[in-house]
């Protein structure tokens, strides 16, 4: 009787919760509960945070592929293994970095479709803006891969393809050069633009600044035609140099910025990650380089390269047991030593003393070590 009665309680309770949620729950929640999947409209603002915030020039490959790429070819560095080896593990290892910011692009493009002209033109900035960051991108990509997807890609959902044809690099600089004009008018001229403040971490909004910008990244492509256009590289300087938007000059322009304050293994936006480029990309400085720099005493070699671990005491460990002969010979041409109570020890650097004394770099020629026993050098 007891187990019924308890039934019973419960029962009323459901009927009292129910009659109270009939006569008081009137609210419609059909705006609130909308299905995850369905498409809502995204602030054009948050877009170009996002954007800036998926900036990339170099994703974690540039230690395995890109960056020891530049330096062989460049004779800045040499394989510190074997040729086969650094060619395969920096092989396959590119991807192309535009379309992390040509996502956001796109979407803009969507979203001012859907509004009126009035308010559509007062993005007009922040679609200049982003336009800027995909050329940044887009010279990058072609530097490394030649021919890109770019004027189709990331498309897909607002009825392109899935399948974008590659834009050759020529015509791409074309166009970048037409997209960076309409940039640096855009950012001159157009008024009753939306203020981007703080969702803008570069430049906090300031239009003057992204049309120095704009204007300075001409000279990017620029650079690249001189070889191959002369005269076009010579008419874009000219541009360049008579625009009246200026270009980047000093620090208060530059284009930096710090993404994050913390690494964490899911989110890694901190500006890189703490690898030493040269080392660990399986290269070591080039031997004409640094003879260069050690002979003209260029300050720069202390911050591009690292010194080697020959320190006085390690030099001094290995004289005090014995080890001389361990010692590389071109470490010793640099040593002067005394001899106290009997022993051997370290006593002052020759040469250019330190640090120019611990920088040393590997020969560049092809099996350079099989070279020089067989010709006796």
């Amino acid at each position: 009787m007891k187990r019924i009665n308890y039934h019973k309680s419960i029962l009323s309770a459901t009927l009292i919760g129910a009659a109270l949620c009939i006569g008081g729950c009137n609210d419609d929640f059909t705006e609130t509960n909308q299905s995850k999947d369905s498409v809502v409209t995204a602030d054009p603002t948050y877009l170009f945070a996002q954007a800036v915030l998926e900036f990339e020039p170099s994703s974690y490959m540039l230690w395995f592929a890109n960056a020891p790429g530049f330096y062989y070819t460049l004779q800045t560095a040499v394989p510190s293994g074997s040729i086969t080896d650094n060619v395969i593990e920096g092989s396959e290892r590119q991807d192309i970095q535009s379309i992390s910011v040509l996502n956001y692009v796109n979407a803009l493009k969507y979203e001012r479709s859907q509004m009126t002209e009035e308010k559509s033109a007062q993005y007009e900035g922040v679609a200049a803006a982003m336009d800027v960051l995909s050329v940044y991108l887009g010279i990058y990509d072609t530097d490394i891969c030649g021919d890109i997807p770019f004027t189709e890609a990331a498309n897909a959902r607002y009825g392109g393809t899935l399948t974008p044809k590659y834009d050759r690099v020529k015509d791409l600089y074309d166009l970048w050069l037409t997209m960076l004009d309409n940039a640096i008018q855009t950012f001159t001229n157009s008024s009753n633009q939306i203020d981007l403040g703080t969702q803008d971490v570069i430049y906090n909004g300031d239009w003057s600044k992204w049309a120095k910008l704009a204007n300075s990244m001409k000279l990017k492509i620029a650079a690249r035609l001189i070889f191959q256009d002369y005269s076009h590289a010579e008419s874009i300087v000219q541009e360049v140099v008579s625009a009246s938007c200026g270009i980047l000059d000093g620090e208060e322009d530059d284009f930096l910025f710090h993404k994050a304050d913390a690494n964490n293994s899911s989110n890694d936006y901190v500006f890189h990650w703490n690898n030493t480029t040269l080392w660990y990309s399986g290269t070591h400085a080039s031997q004409p380089l640094i003879n260069f720099m050690l002979e003209n005493q260029d300050p720069r070699v202390r911050f591009i390269y690292e010194k080697n671990d020959w320190n006085s005491k390690v030099i001094d460990y290995f004289l005090a047991n014995d080890r001389k002969s361990d010692i590389p010979s071109f470490i010793l041409e640099n040593v002067e030593t005394e001899t106290v109570d009997g022993v051997e020890t370290f006593k002052a650097w020759k040469g250019l003393g330190e640090p120019w004394v611990r920088y040393y770099g590997l020969p560049v020629a092809y099996n350079a070590q099989a070279y020089a026993s067989l010709y006796g050098e």
